[in-house]
């Protein structure tokens, strides 16, 4: 009896006590971990310590992309040229043919220190050039591409050269001229005048002539670039132009990008056309961000530029999210209210600009 208990007393604990489900079963039952995404890997900066301006530089239609669409044999006499140019040794003087065209080298702005005789300069003007047209001869001595149709260099002739000038009535920059004397096609600065001239025109004429008479209000910066602009080989949703204010120690003009995407933002993007030009055929400039060359070698010649002919900023919007000034916040915010107002010179003022410009 006391055995029959005990054997329906284990039964009953048995049936009581649940089966624990075999290992398999609690795999199959345990819902799958999810897959960790792989972490995005960050963007290479050109200067780490650089956090305006946001927008990003699309690729500038630029001599780099001349090249011979067949191979040329080399001969002896084809001179080698690096494709970098880190550094040139130089006199930091106007070139000589820029004094004998009688231009007056200007008071220097502020700027930062010049570097010591024992550190050479980075190469600019006309000798910049030179390196550039060196270099697409080396490979052919075509020039093309970003729409611009391929073909061999083909210069303005000297007499009609010698007619060309700003329309403050100065001599053309030493590069200007001597690209020019290269070739008259791959820019798109002439008209069809005969003579020809220079395309110049005012900012707001620029802004109308290039993206259409219902951007001025949007992209007006007038206020603070008065001079005279030449439209140089761009890309779409941005222009870059040689802005005729101040020329520095080399009568070289600076280069500014004008970019409408989403809010308006302009920057100054190089010390002059000559490194506008060599950006990407025999040196690096701009890598990722419209104002690079603060940052490398051409560093001193943009804080030049920028205190002769921006005011020293670096970049300008009108909502403040893009605005960056050599000197600091503060100093962008009492720019932006001298320019703008301080009704418009926060960076919470942009949105309200721009619902009521819609």
């Amino acid at each position: 009896m006391a055995k029959a208990k005990a054997k329906a007393k284990a039964k009953a604990k048995a049936k009581a006590t649940p089966k624990k489900p075999a290992a398999k079963q609690a795999a199959a039952k345990k819902p799958a971990a999810k897959a960790k995404p792989k972490a995005k890997a960050a963007p290479k900066k050109a200067a780490p310590k650089k956090t305006a301006p946001k927008k990003a530089a699309p690729k500038k239609a630029a001599p780099r992309t001349r090249r011979a669409q067949v191979e040329t044999p080399e001969t002896p006499d084809t001179p080698t040229v690096e494709p970098i140019v880190e550094y040139v040794e130089h006199t930091p003087a106007p070139p000589a043919d820029v004094v004998d065209a009688g231009w007056d080298a200007p008071a220097r702005a502020p700027a930062a220190a010049a570097p010591t005789e024992s550190a050479p300069l980075a190469p600019r003007g006309r000798g910049l050039v030179e390196q550039v047209i060196a270099a697409i001869d080396q490979n052919g001595g075509t020039l093309g591409g970003c729409g611009i149709p391929d073909h061999a260099a083909d210069g303005v002739p000297a007499d009609v050269l010698e007619q060309l000038s700003l329309p403050n009535g100065r001599p053309l920059p030493p590069s200007l001229a001597r690209f020019l004397a290269y070739d008259r096609t791959y820019l798109g600065v002439l008209d069809d005048h005969d003579p020809p001239r220079l395309g110049f025109r005012s900012f707001r004429d620029m802004v109308a002539h290039e993206f259409g008479p219902e951007a001025v209000e949007a992209a007006d910066f007038s206020a603070i670039l008065p001079g005279d602009c030449l439209v140089l080989p761009h890309g779409s949703d941005s222009r870059r132009f040689m802005y005729v204010g101040e020329p520095d120690e080399y009568g070289e003009y600076p280069v500014f990008v004008l970019d409408v995407d989403d809010l308006p933002c302009v920057s100054l993007a190089y010390p002059g056309f000559d490194v506008y030009l060599a950006d990407g055929v025999v040196t690096h400039v701009m890598n990722g961000t419209y104002t690079d060359g603060f940052d490398g070698v051409y560093g001193p010649a943009m804080i030049d530029q920028s205190r002769r002919n921006f005011h020293g900023f670096k970049s300008f919007d009108f909502g403040a999210g893009d605005t960056e000034h050599l000197d600091g916040p503060d100093a962008a915010q009492r720019m932006l209210a001298q320019f703008l107002g301080p009704a418009q010179s926060g960076a919470d003022d942009g949105e309200s600009r721009n619902e009521m410009e819609s």
